[in-house]
């Protein structure tokens, strides 16, 4: 599985939401080759969890929450999200969707 968010694709096949606008791309990438490590978003940047973190579960550290989410799942996330809402990968840098971005936005999950 892929996605394609406004013809830019990614090998994402999840990604971190924290329930409100900040939206993450958990790009194959950013999984180290055996996949024993999970990720995690924290107050003070990005980090990788043991055990890895399962579609669907809740990751909380401190004061930042995020959601680990199928991409199928994400043109529903992305209409559901605030106005301040944008998608980043996971490494933050690449930016699929500005924050605050006004104009329509195509999601493909493939």
């Amino acid at each position: 599985m892929s996605i394609t968010i406004n013809g830019q694709t990614s090998p994402a096949t999840e990604f971190a939401w924290d329930g409100c606008h900040k939206i993450y791309l958990l790009d194959n990438g950013d999984a180290d080759k055996n996949g024993k490590y999970g990720y995690m978003l924290s107050n003070t940047g990005l980090s990788r969890v043991r055990p890895p973190l399962q579609a669907g579960e809740n990751v909380t550290n401190g004061e930042a929450g995020y959601k680990v989410l199928p991409v199928s799942e994400l043109q529903r996330v992305w209409d559901q999200s605030c106005p301040l809402r944008f998608i980043n990968n996971w490494a933050l840098d690449k930016n699929y969707v500005p924050q605050c971005y006004e104009k329509p936005v195509t999601i493909e999950a493939r």
